[in-house]
């Protein structure tokens, strides 16, 4: 199992290392110290404090001119807002200028970053075509220059978008090749990561048994996420083992409760009121998807949120 990193002692590290370049350092010095905040917030789960972090890093790596330090600052910060609270809108105008900044450098690996931003972000405001079209360049830049994790991601993202547009077959055949291009890296927990979010997709589909063997695959590795343990309340619950999908529903709601991407916490609550109303238990859905529909408008996921308003009138208004 691989050893977790302390993210005290790493702020420890970093918060010196910061003390000392400020006297002592340089520019670059003050960067790389900030970057290793950064992750030290990441490490320790705190998206807020991981963004302020990276954003003083990319200032001291502007005003140290290195190039390579710019280039991983854009990256840091797009990626901390994109999976944070900063809202779609702002993060849209971030990754234009980081895309115009990576065109005037003639930098492709920063275009297609930029780009991977598109899949995501447009699609959540029903813009699937704006969407799709940055998702297909990015990954074409990805294939030119052999980056490898770019077009697994890339793949990831327009599952993402492909269950927002409501085809969870598009969403499964990105997320296969997300999972081919991750196994030919040899990254086997990314591997266990896409399949976990394919089980989700397929229990969209209604194949609850292979959702279900992809669940029992990945758990040694993601039994413990908040994703993974909604996607396996929903299996349990298609199953009419209500008591327990409950249980592992209420799991999965706690333990997003604390973290700062408020989309996946949207997510798994919407996921939470499929298993409560399964179960009965109307106002317990109702109250769950509340809560998605709150967390949807604050990131600005209209789309998202729409389709949460929707569900939570249906429950007011059930079918006679």
């Amino acid at each position: 199992m691989q050893q977790r990193i302390d993210p005290d002692a790493l702020r420890a590290i970093a918060r010196r290392s910061i003390e000392v370049f400020e006297r002592l350092g340089s520019e670059a010095d003050l960067a790389d110290a900030w970057q290793l905040m950064g992750i030290a917030e990441l490490n320790a789960g705190d998206r807020r404090a991981h963004l302020l972090a990276v954003q003083q890093a990319r200032r001291h790596a502007i005003a140290s001119g290195d190039l390579r330090r710019q280039i991983d600052a854009w990256n840091e910060v797009g990626g901390s807002m994109l999976f944070g609270r900063t809202p779609v809108e702002e993060v849209l105008t971030f990754l234009d200028e980081e895309l115009e900044w990576g065109r005037e450098h003639g930098l492709a690996s920063v275009e297609a970053d930029a780009l991977l931003g598109g899949p995501y972000l447009y699609s959540r405001l029903g813009r699937f075509g704006e969407a799709r079209e940055r998702l297909e360049r990015s990954k074409e830049l990805c294939r030119e220059l052999g980056i490898r994790y770019g077009l697994a991601e890339a793949h990831s993202a327009g599952a993402q978008m492909e269950m927002l547009a409501g085809d969870p077959e598009a969403a499964e055949r990105e997320l296969r090749g997300a999972i081919d291009v991750a196994r030919e890296m040899g990254a086997s927990r990314y591997v266990s990561m896409y399949r976990v979010h394919l089980a989700r997709v397929l229990v969209a589909q209604g194949r609850d048994e292979h959702a279900s063997a992809e669940l029992e695959e990945t758990q040694d590795v993601y039994g413990w996420s908040p994703f993974w343990l909604a996607a396996r309340a929903l299996v349990l619950a298609r199953r009419g083992a209500f008591e327990e999908a409950v249980a592992v529903a209420r799991e999965a709601a706690a333990g997003s409760s604390a973290g700062d991407d408020i989309t996946q916490r949207a997510t798994i609550l919407t996921d939470v009121a499929e298993v409560l109303r399964a179960h009965g238990d109307l106002t317990g859905a109702g109250e769950a998807l509340a809560e998605a529909v709150a967390l949807h408008e604050e990131k600005g996921n209209v789309l998202p949120a729409q389709r949460c308003r929707e569900l939570l009138a249906a429950l007011a208004s059930p079918a006679r």
